[in-house]
């Protein structure tokens, strides 16, 4: 088993001075990112193989089709009919599609001739009838792979349970032999008796009955066939940031990893760091609104659609970002690192502490200065000149002071 420890891990007083100390006391960056796509159109080609319909005109002169029909001959002491239907070979013995009632169900199962029984599946186990069971004959009967309790069209349907459930006739292999047994549609897995006990398949052959007439027509054809569709994907044409200045954060983060107490027992924490990040007022919160929407309208152009995202960040050993998952950092005790490493408290076995320490921030905003210095998504250099004013979201150069 492997260790615990990793190039992650780090002493505890490191993980208290080092990372969520120095998490409590440093500011949040307050970040606006403005990312600017447009959606084009693109086509998928497939080809697929279209299947012609056979000619179903049987030739002048041919045996005209027959119904097919399955008959359950009765017996006992290893006796089975001569056109019995083999289902497979068990150590080199064939062995016949069968089935015998147990507990009140009628379960389909395999003659095994060399030991003169029927064997079932029920229960966990693999029981054996002498007498009173029933063996399979007919023609046209087929084996068509299936799992997970898919039942083909035509199964031959070999029983039921007591409460009037169908059960379907499949094949598997068992250690290298066939055996016969079971599956019910709404249980998912088939059921086969091998060596003594009812074997649980996931992956197993399912009994089907052809119908004579389509043996009788021709092998369908295929043509190829193209079918074509028309996507959309999106295409990021421009990304920038503006990092917002602060003119205070206060921390609310309280007290960490309360409770908790490095042991033999106990020498590994796991602590999963997230970050909350909040406007102190109400004017705060107006300015950040004010402000994405004349982002929005100075990098807005008629071809581009523009998003923005107010991105809160906190700078420490990690560097966690609000609202975009957490930081899993693990910490163990110097005076344990034995037990530590050891690997027994591996996997979330006993030994590993789990916590979750929420880092919370309030903030404000100093007066907002917007430049437009750069040049524009439309390649136009607006001019040089600067406005106490927010901007028309329609003029498409100008500055803003909150």
């Amino acid at each position: 088993m492997g260790s615990v420890l990793s190039s992650e891990t780090i002493p505890i007083d490191q993980l208290h001075a080092v990372v969520l100390d120095d998490l409590k006391t440093r500011d949040a960056k307050v970040t606006i990112k403005i990312s600017a796509f447009h959606y084009e159109e693109y086509t998928v080609r497939r080809v697929e193989k279209e299947l012609i319909p056979p000619n179903v005109e049987a030739s002048q002169g041919a045996r005209p089709a027959q119904e097919n029909h399955l008959r359950w001959v009765s017996g006992s002491n290893g006796t089975l009919p001569g056109d019995a239907f083999k289902a497979g070979l068990d150590h080199g013995v064939p062995i016949f599609v069968a089935r015998a009632r147990h507990q009140g169900d009628l379960v389909p199962g395999k003659l095994h001739p060399g030991y003169k029984m029927v064997y079932v599946p029920w229960g966990g186990g693999e029981h054996a009838k002498k007498n009173n069971y029933e063996v399979l004959t007919g023609d046209n009967l087929v084996w068509k792979q299936a799992a997970d309790g898919y039942v083909p069209k035509n199964a031959v349907q070999g029983g039921e349970t007591s409460s009037g459930q169908p059960l379907f006739v499949i094949r598997a292999k068992v250690e290298g032999s066939d055996a016969v047994g079971k599956v019910n549609p709404k249980n998912k897995f088939g059921h086969v008796p091998y060596g003594g006990k009812e074997h649980i398949v996931k992956n197993y052959e399912v009994l089907v009955q052809r119908n004579n007439k389509q043996s009788l027509r021709s092998a369908p054809s295929s043509q190829p066939r193209v079918h074509t569709e028309v996507r959309q994907r999106k295409v990021e044409t421009f990304q920038t940031e503006h990092e917002l200045p602060i003119s205070s954060c206060i921390d609310l983060t309280g007290v960490t990893l309360q409770g908790w107490q490095p042991s033999v027992e106990e020498p590994v924490v796991k602590v999963s760091l997230n970050l909350e990040v909040f406007p102190m007022d109400k004017d705060t919160s107006d300015r950040l609104e004010q402000y994405k929407r004349h982002l929005a309208s100075e990098y807005a152009s008629k071809d581009k659609i523009v998003e923005t995202d107010v991105i809160f960040s906190v700078n420490g050993h990690k560097t966690l970002v609000a609202g975009k998952g957490s930081v899993t950092i693990t910490a163990y005790d110097p005076r344990f690192e034995d037990e530590a490493r050891s690997g027994w408290c591996c996997f979330n076995r006993p030994g590993v502490k789990k916590a979750k320490i929420t880092v919370i921030k309030k903030f404000q905003v100093d007066p907002l200065h917007i430049s437009c210095e750069q040049r524009s998504l439309t390649g136009r250099s607006p001019p040089p000149q600067l406005s106490t004013e927010l901007p028309n979201p329609h003029q498409q150069a100008s500055a803003l002071e909150l």
